[in-house]
């Protein structure tokens, strides 16, 4: 019977001893360190660059949280090196000799981002400009647009907001400010330029008009060009013909506002009737008009039949009146 006691007490210290060896083995913890990791947040935590085994240790989530260093910039890389990892983890593992952390020289980070391309930065500026131009569409030509290549942002919802730079009239050279905002916090101002050019039709000379001539229908055509909005241009065929050329046109030259004038009602010298009037009598009298003038200005005037210079108000061509 003691014997049997014996063997039993043996056999029961025996599996006491292979149970604890086995519960020293499972309670190890082994830190596996990435070559490579993408990141997603302003921070690197050993979490995002390691894989521990097990899992489901009680250690990992405290491990997983401790900060190894700060991201890069949205869409670039670093490489992370294994010094730097062991010293921000040596303290948090110190005392634990069945924690062990296998690492290779570095590690690559590289952070994930959302890159707004060049080409969406240049529809940025056009949907702004057609949107708010007050031509037509098919009056706009947009080209040599400025931007940069592409920007980088963190993942997140981004919007933006646009302001100008100068007053536009929405051609020539335009401008604008656009502010990137990321969940709502402000994160980037970039400028975005390029040229806007305007069709529109001008009437042109097709020879060389001298000043003081009157213009017909001959002397000009109307043709579409691209250029910048000039206020001064003229595009009415009926705001030139039968207009006097102020100054030397030349040939295929666009007209605008300024070089011609019409003409006036009467030339000087021109032979004129010189007009009396009541409510019961009308005089009239040939007359030679000493100066020029258009309708309502008034103009000296000879009177042929008397030899008097007179003062007279010109009411049409040809035509001006007296006092009575």
């Amino acid at each position: 019977m003691i014997i049997n006691t014996f063997k039993s007490v043996k056999y029961s210290l025996t599996l006491f001893t292979a149970c604890m060896l086995f519960s020293s083995l499972s309670l190890s913890l082994e830190i596996r360190v990435k070559d490579k990791a993408l990141i997603d947040g302003d921070k690197v935590n050993l979490g995002d660059i390691a894989i521990f085994e097990p899992s489901d240790d009680i250690r990992v989530d405290r491990l997983r949280a401790i900060e190894i260093s700060a991201s890069p910039a949205p869409d670039t890389i670093r490489k992370i090196e294994k010094e730097l990892v062991m010293y921000r983890v040596a303290h948090h593992i110190s005392g634990n000799k069945d924690i062990t952390l296998k690492m290779a020289e570095g590690i690559v980070v590289e952070r994930e981002s959302q890159v707004i391309s060049g080409k969406s930065l240049e529809k940025i500026f056009t949907d702004y400009v057609r949107k708010n131009s007050p031509f037509d569409q098919d009056q706009i030509i947009i080209e040599n647009i400025n931007t940069p290549s592409s920007i980088a942002f963190p993942k997140g919802r981004l919007d933006w907001e646009i302001t100008e730079k100068q007053n536009n009239n929405y051609s020539g050279n335009i401008s604008i400010n656009v502010e990137f905002y990321l969940e709502g916090e402000p994160q980037r101002k970039i400028v975005l330029s390029g040229k806007v050019g305007i069709i529109k039709e001008v009437i042109k000379a097709t020879r060389n008009i001298n000043k003081g001539e009157v213009i017909t229908s001959k002397d000009i055509t109307l043709v579409s060009e691209k250029g910048k909005n000039n206020k001064n241009s003229i595009s009415g065929i009926e705001d030139v013909i039968g207009k006097r050329a102020t100054r030397r046109i030349q040939v295929d030259q666009t007209i605008q506002n300024g070089m011609v004038m019409v003409p006036p009602a009467i030339e000087k010298g021109a032979q004129v009737m010189i007009r009396a009037e009541n409510e019961k009598l009308v005089i009239t009298a040939s007359g030679k008009a000493l100066e020029e003038g258009s309708v309502g200005d008034q103009i000296k005037v000879l009177n042929i039949a008397s030899g008097k210079e007179i003062i007279a108000t010109v009411k049409r061509t040809n035509l001006v009146q007296v006092q009575f």
